[in-house]
């Protein structure tokens, strides 16, 4: 049974939904006094990537001993997941309080989901008396709730075109949102981009007279381009760092094994760009298995399908429970012969079944929400020989 607090949350994403603005979050946090502003904080935002590079980051100024409170989004099995201090996640109890004690400024202030969230990451890593605390933004920046801070560094991931209908049409209209969290002479980290993108940001950062520093993309994996910016940024704020080798992320469903026999690798690759990376990788790995794939709602979901089917042997695709997953209705009509929808209903049977063949490949993408649901399933259910 999940905890109180996760329906709770729940709730709240029914009824209050996403609302891009700050209104709220200035209101809540000055009648909280404020908990953001006595933190160290490396503020990060980006399409792509900007969970690892948090982690990352964290990873490396832990490793220093230091006190690190690190808060990513979303989860992909519990809330608690989004709160780590020194890479432990906070415990139910410790977020049950924490909600109850917030429930009068929730109500007066009509929070959503994550604006909650947030308050509850500057509460707790105030009262624990971190050194640092590394943010990653929810939605977009320039009106993301957590942008309400003055970080140490900014960080700017890989951008393309996601939440267009909030964030704008067009990757210009997103780089300027993302670049929002800019901040008057704090220096930031730039993960190398297109030329059109940089000018885009180079001119608000002109405005707010914060020195930019490009940092290349690795020619290896996106987990090595993340590595390599976490490095950039973690020695900027401690020059004299010994640096470990890449370690492995401690957020799931990034590029992580979950069962071997069969072997099922799971990686939340939720939008066109990240799918055309992860297709690069399985090319590169020689993959000749499944592909197992859901998404929420976004307008190019026949574009990542056609992709999927173009690469997979099979493609499989999907229902789950979120309040925002795609149905059968937002996928193309005329499937390929070798692409086959799989209603809530049909998923456990066909999970069972296709976990008979210990031989076979998997490759489970999308929505880390869809992975969230799926993951605990592939790994408990036992297969039908």
């Amino acid at each position: 049974m999940a905890p109180h607090f996760s329906s709770l949350l729940e709730q709240l994403v029914h009824t209050r939904g996403i609302q891009y603005d700050l209104s709220r979050m200035e209101q809540a946090l000055k009648s909280l006094g404020h908990p953001e502003r006595s933190q160290r904080i490396i503020h990060v935002a980006g399409t792509n990537g900007k969970g690892t590079t948090c982690d990352f980051i964290a990873q490396i100024l832990e490793s220093q001993g230091y006190r690190v409170g690190l808060y990513t989004s979303p989860h992909l099995i519990s809330y608690t997941e989004r709160f780590r201090l020194n890479g432990l996640p906070i415990s139910d109890e410790e977020l049950e309080s924490y909600l109850v004690s917030l429930s009068f400024v929730i109500q007066t202030f009509q929070l959503t989901e994550f604006e909650v969230l947030t308050l509850i990451a500057w509460l707790y890593f105030k009262n624990e008396r971190t050194d640092f605390v590394v943010i990653e933004t929810g939605l977009g920046g320039r009106l993301d709730a957590t942008v309400l801070c003055s970080p140490l560094v900014t960080v700017l991931t890989s951008m393309s075109l996601d939440h267009v209908e909030i964030l704008g049409p067009t990757l210009l209209d997103i780089a300027k949102e993302k670049a929002g969290i800019l901040k008057p002479n704090v220096p930031c980290f730039l993960l190398d981009q297109k030329p059109d993108v940089l000018e885009v940001i180079y001119a608000l950062a002109k405005i707010k007279a914060a020195p930019i520093h490009i940092v290349p993309r690795s020619l290896g994996s996106y987990l090595q381009t993340n590595w390599g910016l976490a490095i950039r940024v973690a020695t900027h704020l401690l020059p004299h760092a010994m640096v470990m080798d890449q370690p492995c992320p401690r957020i799931g469903g990034r590029q992580e094994v979950i069962r071997t026999h069969p072997h099922i690798l799971a990686d939340a690759a939720h939008n066109l760009e990240g799918i055309r990376v992860l297709l690069d990788i399985l090319r590169k790995s020689q993959f000749e298995g499944s592909i197992w794939y859901s998404a929420t709602r976004r307008p190019e979901l026949t574009s990542i399908v056609n992709e999927l089917a173009s690469f997979a042997k099979t493609l499989i695709i999907f229902e789950f429970s979120h309040p925002r997953a795609a149905t059968r209705d937002h996928y193309p009509k005329n499937l390929p012969k070798h692409v086959q929808f799989i209603s809530i209903a049909q998923r456990g049977s066909f999970i069972r079944k296709a976990l008979g063949d210990i031989d076979t490949q998997i490759c489970l993408t999308g929505s880390i929400y869809f992975l969230g649901e799926m993951i605990p399933l592939l790994r408990q259910e036992k297969p039908v020989a």
